[in-house]
């Protein structure tokens, strides 16, 4: 959008043609071609030698995929934002199951018309809140009914036994209630959430930036800066650090290395994202990610340094060196060492699989479908699998959190792989990329107002494939010249 951003009010204002023009399709997924020339299939007369073309009219069936970041299927799906109660966009998980370890739990899917139904914008039964939903002025029973509801209306009161049901503690809101889902918005797409695929690209930026957080950054708050030595130390440890990420790829201001120690990790994850960290930081942080785990956690500490291929030689080569830590005058910090280490590894590992492509026992196109199914069932299998040591390991090294990539990684990912495939091909983090860079350069072409900006870009750009097209035509005048002479 190059008047605003892709979130839910800037798509239905300024993107409402195409949305439109996407639902034409969505509601009547049969593309006519038109008609086309095909050489003729039939058996052919004795004298006949060349097949003639006939003439026949094509159609296309289309099935439609979307996807993006977090932030925009969790809009497009009308929740309350990826840190609302329920922030998940395909299914009714809660935020406080995001690191949940029962892997076989299950949440309740989303459906787009469950969704409607939760917003209260059409007549029905709300799921939510229990009561049924009347047309504005004909509620009788409060407890009973609920008025149909438009965008920007009023919360209406939650219901009284629902505000005594058991939270835990936490309080019972609307939005609690309705699992995340905003008053009175209806999706602007035709299709359910599960047609919106996981830009993996974006999973791996985020649980790099998070692992950044909160086994790098938030370490260094908790040194200590009593004394001039120890400021001494800190100051010389972040300036290592700095060097390191330069060495590696990344510019990072040091100011980005440390965290305030009044904030919490949470908000220093939102300053940490506003730093234009991208997606190849983020594979340049795991390429030095044992470059940075021997500054975190010097020798003199945390003891010697043992190689990957030793330590996470197999699960119990792991136990072994971390019961032998119990006994050394370090214990907590050496194991701490470990359990830092085995999350960064084990995230690599992760995303080594799920980027790699899909092996296949012949070339694609000739094998049977039933053939191909099975070897995406084998790679979402494997991812999930991974996934679940994963989570286990980042649980052991931050604590759980309310990472909703997290959760998506073991309840989503693999069942998307499981229908779709290959995920890679599927990304939508370079688009974005190129979108950025278009809407930058339209930025700085004009100081036209808000509204004004894409219409000029859009002539800006014209003009200047013209003035291309004029130089392509000169240079050739010019070589045929040349050649004459």
């Amino acid at each position: 959008m190059y008047e605003g951003s892709d979130g839910y009010e800037d798509v239905l204002t300024l993107g409402s043609d195409q949305v439109d023009q996407a639902n034409d399709l969505i509601d009547n997924p049969v593309l006519d071609l038109g008609p086309i020339l095909v050489p003729f299939h039939g058996p052919l007369e004795a004298d006949i030698t060349d097949r003639p073309m006939i003439e026949i009219k094509a159609k296309c069936l289309i099935e439609f995929n979307f996807g993006g970041d977090q932030a925009h299927s969790n809009s497009m799906n009308c929740l309350a934002g990826c840190n609302c109660s329920n922030p998940c966009p395909y299914c009714e998980a809660s935020k406080h199951d995001m690191c949940s370890l029962d892997f076989d739990q299950t949440s309740t899917i989303r459906k787009r018309d469950r969704i409607i139904l939760l917003a209260h914008a059409k007549l029905g039964m709300c799921p939510g809140c229990r009561r049924e939903i009347v047309p504005k002025g004909t509620v009788k029973d409060q407890d009973l009914q609920v008025e149909l509801a438009e965008e920007g209306d009023d919360e209406p009161v939650v219901p009284a036994d629902m505000k005594l049901a058991a939270t835990k503690g936490r309080p019972v809101t609307h939005t609690t209630v309705h699992f995340g889902v905003v008053l009175g918005r209806t999706p602007p797409y035709h299709l359910d959430p599960s047609r919106w695929i996981v830009c993996i690209l974006h999973l791996n930026l985020c649980i790099v930036r998070g692992l950044f957080a909160r086994t790098i950054v938030a370490e260094f708050g908790k040194l200590p800066t009593s004394t001039g030595e120890q400021k001494i130390s800190l100051a010389q440890k972040i300036d290592a650090m700095a060097e390191l990420l330069l060495t590696a790829g990344i510019r990072m201001k040091k100011s980005k290395i440390t965290k305030n120690r009044s904030k919490e990790v949470s908000v220093y994850d939102e300053r940490l994202k506003s730093s234009g960290m991208g997606g190849r930081d983020a594979d340049f942080m795991l390429n030095a990610r044992n470059a940075m785990m021997k500054l975190m956690f010097p020798v003199e500490l945390c003891g010697p340094w043992h190689d990957d291929e030793v330590l996470f030689a197999s699960k119990d080569s792991f136990n072994r060196f971390y019961a032998a830590a119990t006994d050394q005058p370090n214990a907590k910090a050496i194991q701490k060492s470990y359990d830092v280490r085995r999350a960064w590894y084990q995230w690599d590992r992760t995303w080594s699989l799920l980027r790699s492509k899909l092996v296949y026992t012949a070339a694609v196109d000739t094998l049977p479908g039933h053939v191909i199914k099975q070897a995406w069932e084998t790679r979402a299998d494997a991812v999930f699998e991974s996934a679940k040591v994963f989570v286990t390991c980042w649980i052991d090294a931050v604590g759980p959190t309310q990472g909703l990539y997290l959760h998506e990684l073991v309840a989503h990912v693999p069942d998307q792989i499981r229908r779709f495939g290959d995920l890679g091909t599927r990304q939508t983090q370079g688009l974005e990329h190129c979108h950025a860079r278009r809407k930058q350069v339209g930025f700085n072409a004009t100081n036209r107002k808000e509204g004004q900006r894409l219409s000029t870009m859009m002539q800006h750009s014209t003009i200047k494939r013209k003035v291309m097209q004029d130089d392509e035509v000169d240079s050739q005048v010019n070589k045929e010249e040349s050649s004459k002479a």
